[in-house]
């Protein structure tokens, strides 16, 4: 009984500490802008598992923290072309509810209901994220954090569904992700207004944060259970001592 109740308690514990998930990196090194390094990374999409209370929403639970940042701040901006529908985009192998979006107070960006989200040449992924401002002048610095609640980041590994090479205004291949960019930097890319689309179609699994999460009411349950049992094994002993020496 002892030594069931005391395991009870540590898979308790173990039950409060982050787990295991498949968290990635996707580099935004695909374009076919002319004047934009093509294969070179512009940009990096790192999706990461969380549990916990998410300081950036409030988010309680498990979610996914997607962060989307740009290589040499100073060159490239997130804008809005109005070639797209939207400025980032993404896919989803489950529904992503607008309640399960979660941006900073004040964010610029805003969520596209889907389907579809058509971002030339990738062809149409579930979801994206648009631009309240539109052209240079609505252009936005990185990062682009947000958060999705319910989702894990293996809904995220799917490609978009790419046309057909005949078809001559698209033809850029599938892509896991794909941001819209301004370029400031005519050193760079040639010219200062310069804009267009950068994709992603490959990722690279990193290391999960080590992080504290919320309990779910089993652990709890456990715990407590685990808990009295030691402190009833405890009492108990103390009374049987006090017997013998009686």
């Amino acid at each position: 009984m002892k030594t069931f109740t005391g395991l009870l308690a540590v898979l308790g514990l173990v039950g409060c500490i982050g787990q295991a998930h498949a968290d990635f990196v996707t580099d935004l090194n695909v374009t076919q802008v002319s004047g934009f390094p093509n294969g070179t990374t512009m940009g990096t999409v790192t999706v990461r598992d969380m549990t916990g209370t998410d300081a950036l929403t409030g988010f309680v639970g498990s979610y996914t923290q997607v962060t989307v940042n740009l290589v040499a701040a100073t060159t490239w901006d997130f804008v809005s072309t109005g070639n797209s529908t939207v400025t980032f985009s993404f896919n989803s192998s489950s529904t992503i509810a607008a309640s399960s979006v979660g941006l900073a107070a004040g964010s610029p960006f805003t969520w596209v209901t889907p389907p579809p989200v058509v971002n030339n040449p990738y062809g149409s992924f579930t979801n994206g994220l648009d631009l309240t401002g539109h052209g240079g002048s609505g252009a936005v610095e990185p990062p682009l954090v947000f958060t999705l609640d319910g989702v894990s980041s293996s809904n995220l590994l799917v490609l978009s569904t790419a046309p057909g090479p005949g078809n001559a205004n698209f033809g850029g291949g599938a892509a896991y992700f794909a941001a819209d960019l301004l370029c400031d930097n005519a050193s760079v890319c040639g010219s200062t207004t310069n804009t267009g689309v950068v994709a992603g179609n490959n990722h690279v699994t990193i290391p999960p944060l080590q992080q504290e999460s919320v309990p779910e009411p089993s652990t709890w349950a456990m715990m407590i259970l685990g808990f009295f049992g030691v402190g009833f094994m405890a009492y108990r002993r103390k009374s049987q001592m006090s017997l013998r020496l009686a």
